[in-house]
């Protein structure tokens, strides 16, 4: 089966988007319910991903066995795919090895042709052989294959144009659901001492960490945690990052993008995003951020300053902390402490009813995106 369509970009524009699609990688920018285990196909480029050379293979579908074979690499003309199947056995065999008794062998090609004024045509072929026992479960994938190759087409072709929403409808379910939970937060302030302590029990959140001292008297503050299954070294990357201005914050995206920060939550360590004494930790783009007071690697970092237009002597910290379990194991802490002066102005700007009603729900969400990631990329690696 032959596909093909034209895009309006170069084929330079287009090749990074096509070297690093797979499973678990960045996806197939196709119906990703079906072939990405329903999380949504990146939407921009990753510079982890760059990186690829005959013989690697691609999985075919998140923390799978068996996947693509890397057969060809012209960039940024061609690359050829191929696999070798067992059709109900999710493991690997060598495409040029020889074939089973029952065999699903195929090439996966794709071709870029450039065009007059800075556009191309992507031309996207697969060819098949099968076993004489599977001529049904051809017809099935012919059609099957149809469907999934013009979404992917189309999925490219949105993402080299710069034309696909930041917010996918996965992000704005997220949101509708976190919504949801801070308004319950808001009829609830009674259980306020319930949430502070979310992840830990009381001894644990009550303990001393270091950076208190940069608020020494706070009026409120919380302290969350999460157990990652993953060493420290796999997590603390993912945690040194966070900020509207780098990783995002893992959080509800589509929440945080409703009121103009313009972010989006990465799924890739990238060092020049990692913070460091004297970086600022940004919560909008429109928001003076809070600079990084103290820092130690693969321990914590803790962000402190006054909030903007604050009142004199209304000052908050943010403390993120990894500590190890086991050799194997990590928990990620995140701890906000703030005071204030005293007046009604000042409680209701700088205090818990609505900062932690909405703070909590987007901090749970935070270590549990972090939680994510680091498990996913340790399993991988």
């Amino acid at each position: 089966m032959t596909h093909a369509i034209t895009i309006d970009a170069p084929p330079e524009q287009i090749w990074p988007w096509l070297v690093q699609m797979g499973g678990g990688r960045a996806g197939w920018y196709s119906l990703d319910a079906l072939d990405n285990a329903n999380v949504r196909s990146e939407v921009r480029l990753r510079s982890d991903l760059q990186d690829l050379r005959v013989g690697d293979v691609l999985p075919a579908t998140p923390g799978g066995d068996d996947g693509f074979e890397v057969l060809l690499l012209d960039p940024p003309h061609s690359l050829v795919l191929g696999g070798l199947f067992v059709p109900g056995k999710h493991e690997h065999i060598g495409f040029h090895g020889p074939r089973p008794e029952r065999y699903w062998h195929v090439t996966w090609a794709f071709s870029l042709r450039p065009l007059p004024d800075g556009r191309t045509r992507l031309i996207t072929r697969v060819r098949a052989a099968h076993s004489p026992d599977l001529r049904g479960y051809a017809r099935w994938m012919r059609a099957v294959h149809h469907v999934m190759q013009r979404a992917q087409l189309r999925g490219i072709e949105s993402r080299a144009e710069g034309t696909v929403a930041k917010d996918g409808w996965r992000d704005v379910l997220a949101g509708l659901v976190g919504s949801a939970g801070i308004v319950l937060d808001l009829l609830t302030p009674f259980l306020r001492g319930v949430r502070s302590h979310w992840g830990l029990d009381v001894a644990e959140a009550e303990r001393d960490y270091p950076g208190d001292e940069l608020v020494p008297h706070p009026r409120w503050g919380w302290t969350h945690g999460v157990e990652v299954d993953a060493p420290v070294d796999r997590v603390w990357g993912w945690v040194a990052q966070v900020g509207a201005d780098r990783a995002g914050f893992y959080s509800y995206q589509w929440l945080e993008n409703l009121v103009g920060c313009d972010l989006h939550n990465a799924n890739e360590i990238r060092p020049e995003w990692a913070h460091r004494v004297g970086s600022t930790l940004k919560l909008h783009p429109d928001v003076p951020g809070m600079p990084v007071a103290a820092y130690e690697p693969e321990r914590y970092f803790i962000a402190a300053g006054a909030p903007d237009g604050s009142a004199e002597g209304a000052r908050s910290s943010w403390g993120f902390y990894v500590e190890p379990l086991d050799g194997e194991r990590t928990r990620i802490v995140s701890r906000i402490r703030a005071d204030y002066p005293d007046g009604l102005a000042t409680a209701l700007q700088f205090g818990p009813y609505f900062t932690e009603s909405v703070g909590f729900v987007m901090d749970r969400r935070m270590l549990l995106g972090i939680k994510e990631r680091a498990e996913r990329s340790s399993q991988r690696a």
